[in-house]
């Protein structure tokens, strides 16, 4: 079973979502409190955030297109797996935000459950990765199927 270029992509897309989830978004959860308390304490985990992906990226992309040398060609399957994946993320992504806000009034109500805005924070921050790891794995089911 052969494995085209973009599918290559979107597997370097879930493997980043993975690793993101396994290796920052503990040290992120650890110190979530301090993240108002000192913003300057995290900038140092931003910058190596932003270099880490820079260089993974990167050097994912150099693998694939040192592996693949064929063009990608864009046709109107690949418009309409973009546009329904888009549509799908969209969707997850508010109903997160809807359960987010209604479990955020929920816990106000009660003072044992109170949600400060670094665990937002944290929350949006999850939602994103996990949003990221479903559309691609989305898409990349779409391009094996289709």
């Amino acid at each position: 079973m052969k494995i085209s270029k973009k599918e290559m992509r979107l597997m370097v897309e879930i493997l980043y979502s993975i690793l993101f989830a396994i290796i920052y978004i503990p040290l992120i959860y650890k110190n979530r409190i301090a993240l108002l308390n000192d913003p300057s304490d995290f900038t140092g985990l931003i910058i190596e955030i932003i270099v880490a992906s820079i260089i993974y990226y990167t050097v994912s992309y150099i693998i694939i297109e040192s592996i693949c040398r064929k063009n990608i060609i864009n046709d109107e399957r690949d418009s309409l797996i973009k546009l329904k994946v888009y549509k799908w993320g969209y969707i997850i992504f508010e109903v997160f935000l809807i359960g987010l806000i209604s479990f955020t009034i929920w816990a106000n109500k009660k003072p044992a459950f109170s949600i400060g805005i670094e665990d937002l924070i944290f929350y949006i921050l999850v939602s994103v990765v996990m949003i990221t790891f479903i559309k691609s794995s989305i898409q990349l089911f779409l391009y094996r199927t289709s």
